[in-house]
């Protein structure tokens, strides 16, 4: 929530152009696209320059860090279907 007022705050501040409505499918607009997976949006979060300007260098940093540590967490469980699949076989 956070990060969606300081875009808002970000947009009224700098007289921001959301540009025109998008009718129809939005994905065929050729938009630029939000990242899909936790590497791109990582890395993405280290390249951010407004974000960090509203909520703090130090905080945006820590924020980056914790959601790499989430990440490496998540990555190193083996899900049922990976035991299904591989570890079930061997």
């Amino acid at each position: 929530l956070a990060c969606v007022l300081a875009g808002v705050l970000h947009g009224l501040e700098h007289a921001g152009d959301p540009g025109p409505p998008i009718t129809g499918n939005a994905y065929e607009a050729g938009l630029p696209l939000l990242p899909l997976t936790w590497e791109a949006a990582i890395a993405a979060s280290r390249q951010a320059t407004i974000l960090p300007a509203y909520l703090g260098e130090r905080y945006w940093h820590l924020y980056t860090a914790c959601r790499e540590a989430e990440r490496d967490r998540f990555h190193v469980r083996i899900t049922p279907t990976e035991h299904e699949w591989y570890l079930a076989t061997v």
